[in-house]
């Protein structure tokens, strides 16, 4: 997949309740030559974050999705293994109690920034997005 991507995130509601810190969020991209879009975030129980890739279904018809965040466009053309390289490389914090992913999806869309690939705009419409669908929770089941 190349070319220029569009960026979502997908914040699904929170497991077994749906506090903010259980919200999880993920990162979507969509390219122009595919109609499947790629999925990437970090899963897993609080210590044991692992990476994640993959190809998905469109998440919007997902259940349990709280609310998606369209970023927009990315800056440059890119590829798959490109991102992949990329956000392989954010730090995954196990090492640090409040790590989650919430926190995992701000510091890739920030190393996004970094190298151009998002704008200053995109940044702050995807993290403060991001941050409102997570303050919705309601702690229902």
């Amino acid at each position: 997949m190349a070319g220029k991507a569009h960026l979502s995130i997908v914040v699904w509601k929170g497991d077994p309740v749906d506090f903010p810190q259980y919200r999880h969020t993920a990162l979507c991209f969509r390219f122009p030559d595919s109609l499947t879009p790629i999925t990437i975030h970090v899963i897993g129980p609080p210590g044991e974050y692992v990476y994640e890739l993959r190809g998905s279904d469109d998440p919007a018809f997902n259940h349990g999705i709280a609310g998606i965040v369209n970023v927009g466009m990315l800056s440059k053309s890119t590829t798959d293994s490109h991102l992949d390289r990329i956000l392989r490389a954010v730090p995954v914090g196990n090492s640090n109690p409040e790590f989650n992913c919430q926190i995992w999806v701000e510091k890739a869309l920030k190393s996004l920034e970094n190298l151009h690939l998002l704008t200053d705009e995109a940044y702050l419409r995807g993290v403060d997005g991001m941050v409102d669908i997570i303050a919705g929770a309601d702690g229902g089941e």
